[in-house]
């Protein structure tokens, strides 16, 4: 199992299943924050952001 779906993902044997992240919505959320900061605002405790599981060959299927 991998995470962040990067390319290595994909050359391994078997295909690793992972969690794609979106890290250009990652990047902008931080850097809202640290402008938040440097204004002199809290920024939030947390963000959620989507994640998707991308599910490649190396977990089993369970039959329907």
């Amino acid at each position: 199992m991998g995470c962040g779906d990067t390319d290595m993902g994909h050359y391994v044997d078997p295909p690793l299943t992972t969690v794609r992240m979106p890290f250009a919505e990652m990047g902008k959320v931080a850097v809202q924050n640290l402008l938040a900061l440097l204004d002199g605002h809290a920024p939030p405790a947390f963000t959620v952001l989507p994640a998707s599981l991308v599910v490649r060959e190396s977990v089993a299927r369970r039959a329907a």
